[in-house]
């Protein structure tokens, strides 16, 4: 095995050997790990080029396995909100969903958050979750592991109600585009107010303009952490960076 704890030679290989066969993609990108009698070194793995975002839109279907897993479950399309560029398509079941779980609990891991403390969330909103919670406490937000409460609040052009509302809610987390936070950051800022254990702010949807993490530690004290999110149409990618 790798001195790395994320990944073992034995399942990489098997990965890769996997993905050569079954993947029209990876079939020539492979071609020369797979049918292996010995594990895959870390310097073979590490020379395996990185997939981008233009070969996943060139690869289409091609990037997806020839034989049906229906051990993982039915998938259904899933598309990132193309804020940057052309949306890129991926496939997602039962097996996707829980290595997302376990990616989001990595991350909150990672960035050492208290998992009893409360998120809030401040973004545009589905109808459907405007129905079922309005601006209030709803669930846990550590994806099926017991957390504290997790709140939401739609985006307005008040900055000034958003950022009563979380003058109120007072959470740990607060989840935000860059953009807005910078809003609520000036308001802050003319107000004189700030939410006392605002601890870390995750920011998604937008590029992180170049002062904006230092202005978050300036005005309210708190780290700024980007992530990538799949979709805007989504929240459960808010539930994590």
């Amino acid at each position: 095995d790798w001195s790395s704890d994320v990944c073992s030679s034995d399942l990489a290989t098997a990965l890769v050997d996997y993905a050569a066969k079954n993947a029209r993609f990876y079939r020539n990108r492979l071609a020369g790990y797979k049918d292996r009698s010995t594990a895959l070194t870390l310097e073979e793995w590490q020379s395996i080029p990185l997939l981008t975002r233009a070969d996943i839109q060139e690869a289409g279907n091609s990037l997806s396995s020839r034989h049906d897993l229906k051990a993982h479950g039915d998938y259904k399309i899933e598309q990132t909100s193309g804020s940057t560029g052309e949306p890129v398509k991926v496939r997602w079941n039962a097996v996707t969903s829980r290595l997302h779980k376990a990616f989001t609990m990595r991350d909150h891991l990672w960035h050492r958050r208290k998992l009893g403390g409360k998120l809030a969330i401040v973004r545009r909103l589905p109808e459907k979750v405007i129905k079922n919670t309005g601006h209030g406490q709803v669930g846990r937000w550590a994806l099926g592991h017991a957390s504290g409460p997790m709140a939401f609040f739609e985006v307005t052009d008040s900055v000034g109600d958003a950022l009563d509302w979380l003058l109120v809610e007072d959470p740990d987390y607060l989840t935000t585009y860059p953009t807005y936070l910078n809003a609520l950051l000036r308001e802050s800022e003319r107000t004189g107010a700030r939410p006392e254990r605002m601890n870390q702010v995750l920011t998604f949807g937008e590029v992180v303009p170049l002062d904006l993490r230092q202005r978050c530690q300036d005005v309210w004290d708190a780290k700024l952490v980007d992530m990538y999110s799949r979709s805007e149409e989504h929240t459960s990618e808010l539930q994590s960076p």
